[in-house]
């Protein structure tokens, strides 16, 4: 549900990569969404009737918390782009620190090692050049691979 939430919760996000060159076309082409600052906010906005299983259900989505055994948003206020396989299918996510009193000292943190994905065997983008290369595509990524419940911006 991409866009569900107010722009407003994407804005130091948009921000961000406005000040380094990305207008909305490129963050619509890569994919980039904000992860809002509540913990649980993956799991509340993917549950629902007829929705599939929470993204927590995943591996490397979520972190154990230590708050009554729950999980937390692994990525929660960071700026958010899909890592997808050749196919195009999102197989992890990217995301960059923005404010400087996040917890995690990182400034980048992808998804973890999973069945489905393997750094070692993933190029970024790579699915983009395909679909460029391919007679009369855009290069634009198929919807199916957009990110799942966190806002474009």
């Amino acid at each position: 549900m991409p866009g569900s939430w107010p722009r407003r919760k994407g804005a130091v996000a948009r921000a961000f990569l406005e000040e380094r060159g990305f207008d909305d076309a490129a963050a619509a082409t890569f994919g980039c969404g904000y992860a809002p600052a509540s913990w649980d906010a993956l799991d509340q906005d993917a549950a629902g009737p007829g929705l599939p299983a929470p993204p927590s259900s995943s591996p490397g989505a979520c972190l154990g918390s230590h708050h009554a055994g729950s999980l937390i948003d692994r990525f929660h206020r960071r700026l958010l782009w899909p890592i997808r396989d050749l196919a195009g299918d999102v197989v992890g996510f990217g995301a960059r620190r923005l404010f400087d009193d996040d917890p995690i000292d990182a400034k980048c943190l992808n998804t973890p090692e999973t069945p489905i994905y393997k750094k070692s065997q993933l190029l970024y983008g790579v699915d983009l050049a395909k679909r460029a290369r391919s007679p009369g595509s855009t290069g634009q990524s198929s919807s199916r691979a957009t990110p799942t419940s966190w806002p474009r911006i």
